[in-house]
This record gives C-alpha cells, structure tokens and sequence, in this order.
C-alpha cells in the first residue's frame, strides 16, 4: 500500500462511514413503512392474480386462506 492511499482511508473510515450511517439513520423510519406498504401492495397484486389465472371465486379464496 503507498503512502498517498492513507490519507483516503483514513478520510472513508473518519467521515464517509459516520455519514452514511447517520443517513441510514434519519432515513430508516420512512423506509422501513415504504417497504412494508409496498409489500401490502405486491401481496395483493399476487393473490389477485392467483386468483384470476386459477378461476377461484373471491369467497372461496377466504374459505381457503381461513384454514390456514
């Protein structure tokens, strides 16, 4: 490793990683409820399409999902 290169980790491990983590922080909440909302959503759109390509009528559907 040459000299000139210390001085770059040196700045990463003392200021670019504290930032990122700080970032992560602050931003952590909002993602954490986009990414459940957005699994809400996928969720439905694959049962919707279950549905629809295995000709299974909506009420049944519950009966099934109520036994498991």
């Amino acid at each position: 490793m040459q000299s000139t290169e210390y001085p770059l980790i040196v700045y990463i491990y003392s200021y670019i990683i504290p930032l990122l983590n700080g970032l992560y922080e602050s931003e952590e909440p909002d993602f954490t409820e986009q990414l459940n909302s957005y699994s809400k959503d996928l969720a439905k759109e694959i049962i919707l399409d279950l549905i629809g390509a295995t000709g299974i009528d909506i009420q049944e559907f519950d009966k099934l999902a109520m036994k498991l």
